[in-house]
């Protein structure tokens, strides 16, 4: 089982297939990022269920093999994994006394099945892998100016976005691509030059007071590995630009961080943004593609850069990390490129997907989850991918971003247009994240995946999420119907609860309240009935205490 697309909106699509006897490899499609695949598979043994989980800690292009062992003395299946070259080039060329770490590698083996192995990634990701703890609180929810205002930034419309935001119940407001570099509405060619642009003449100051002033915390995007075709820093500093035997890598956009000085000159910029504007949360972005990566020659050998990169990449956050205990790091790279362990280790959060409409971006959250936490996956809502709105009702949308850490982007252009129907509709459902599911969500929570694993492309028609705290006290889930179906209704029956216990049970679609013993919840369920397609329900049950 492995995440078998590498492009762009194809996160989660994972599944499982027979290894041929003649053995197996992917490489990721060598797009210079670990990729919108993971470095990481699943293997199965269909005669006793015992599972064999394999994670790649690298950011870069990497390579499996599977290879079986059918011989009359044993039989058995080797693998490898590890960082993808092209012929010709060498990942690393040592110096007399260098010393170097190869990526770690991280497997497992599981005998209790999915579900358990599900359970045991996510705990390691949370214990061992991720930092401890996101100092800014959370699964907080975000609002980032990229909706109404894409490309035509300005101080009087980013303060409306911040009043639509605070009016909705957001808790941090980012500002994200377009406020920097020379020219406006060129935030692609004007990334690398990180000082206010001049359409904003009063700095960001204006704007972080106005937002903290409501209530919300503030972050900022940088993305801080590249030079656009705008900037200054490209035209000043050629050397910094990654180079494939002499030929700029990205059409000249990508920095080379696998020099030392570039790495010094990626650290100042980043430092002078979180102390000038004293940071809550600090967000990058990755949007270009390094391919097979740069090259340099070295002693007579030909030294493919990404090795280096990435060691200066991890090095750099780690410093970061230290030095900024406060703020919170977010990971995007062109939504979900990079969902390695390489690089998770220095981030609190991580975007999983530009692509927001059902009923991919259902399927691309139901395959993540067998691999990584929920209250880490950032999910959109809003209107920066306008055909969204078309796809489903506004209630169905937010209960879909409502399993995860959620941001919006574009709720309304002002507060004076922003109708009370949709305000009403936002603040019950933020008030039913924060109240009843947060808790669960940041609770350590134990997830239970109720549809089948076949990839994005799959026709099941229904998608069914349980998250639940340990002790079986809380619990809540979202049933999605994604494609048609002779039948409306779906039998939900919770695994996470207690079958002791009796419960408070609350169907959101109905606003509907009342009890049931855990064992009925448990053995005969409760039947959803969702008529439309792209309908949901959300169903949460809490466990009522000895006084009722």
């Amino acid at each position: 089982g492995y995440s078998k697309c590498s492009a762009w909106g194809k996160e989660g699509d994972f599944g499982f297939h027979s290894i041929p006897k003649e053995g197996f490899s992917y490489d990721a499609a060598m797009n210079g990022r670990s990729g919108w695949s993971r470095p990481a598979f699943v293997l199965r043994d269909n005669l006793n269920g015992q599972l064999f989980c394999c994670e790649f800690g690298y950011s870069g292009n990497w390579e499996m093999q599977l290879n079986p062992c059918w011989d009359d003395e044993k039989t058995g299946l080797c693998f490898a994994i590890g960082i993808k070259a092209p012929v010709n080039e060498y990942v690393r060329v040592l110096a007399p006394g260098e010393t170097v770490y190869t990526p770690i590698v991280h497997f497992t083996l599981c005998a209790e099945g999915m579900t358990k192995l599900i359970q045991s990634r996510h705990r390691y990701v949370r214990t061992q892998i991720m930092p401890a703890n996101d100092p800014i609180g959370k699964c907080l929810v975000e609002a980032n100016h990229r909706g109404y205002l894409c490309d035509r930034e300005n101080e009087e419309d980013i303060k409306k976005d911040i009043s639509v935001a605070a009016e909705a119940g957001a808790e941090l407001y980012v500002i994200d691509a377009g406020w920097y570099g020379r020219d406006p509405n060129r935030w692609f060619d004007n990334a690398g030059d990180w000082h206010v642009g001049s359409w904003l003449s009063n700095d960001l100051y204006p704007i972080i007071r106005y937002a903290k002033k409501l209530g919300m915390k503030f972050g900022l995007w940088m993305e801080i590995e590249a030079a656009g075709a705008n900037s200054r820093v490209r035209q000043e500093h050629s050397e910094f630009i990654m180079r494939r035997y002499g030929e700029a890598c990205a059409d000249g956009r990508a920095i080379d961080l696998s020099r030392d000085d570039v790495a010094q000159w990626i650290e100042a910029q980043i430092t002078d943004v979180i102390t000038r504007y004293d940071l809550d949360m600090f967000r990058i972005d990755h949007n270009h593609w390094i391919n097979e990566g740069g090259t340099r020659e070295v002693g007579g050998y030909t030294e493919n850069v990404l090795w280096r990169y990435y060691d200066n990449f991890y090095a750099l956050f780690d410093k970061l990390n230290k030095r900024f205990p406060k703020v919170s790091f977010q990971n995007c790279a062109a939504g979900g490129g990079r969902l390695d362990f390489g690089i998770l280790r220095y981030f609190h959060h991580t975007e999983i997907t530009d692509w927001v409409r059902p009923p991919r971006s259902v399927r691309i959250f139901h395959g993540m989850l067998s691999q990584l936490p929920p209250e880490i996956q950032l999910r959109t809502f809003g209107t920066e991918v306008c055909e969204h709105v078309q796809d489903a009702g506004v209630a169905s949308q937010m209960r879909s971003v409502m399993q995860s850490r959620m941001i919006f982007r574009g709720i309304a252009p002002s507060a004076d247009i922003f109708s009370a129907p949709l305000k009403a509709l936002l603040k019950r459902s933020l008030d039913i994240y924060k109240e009843k599911l947060r808790p669960v969500l940041t609770g350590d929570c134990l997830v239970y995946l109720h549809t089948p694993q076949n990839g994005i492309f799959d026709v099941f028609p229904w998608s069914a999420n349980e998250f639940a705290l340990p002790d079986g006290t809380q619990a809540f889930a979202v049933v999605e119907r994604i494609a048609k179906t002779r039948e409306n209704v779906f039998c939900f029956r919770f695994r996470g609860l207690d079958c002791g216990k009796r419960y408070q049970v609350f169907m959101d679609s109905r606003d509907a309240f009342f009890e049931m013993a855990g064992k009925e919840l448990i053995l005969q369920g409760i039947p959803v009935d969702i008529e439309n397609l792209f309908g949901s329900e959300l169903i949460w049950a809490r466990a009522i205490n000895e006084e009722g």
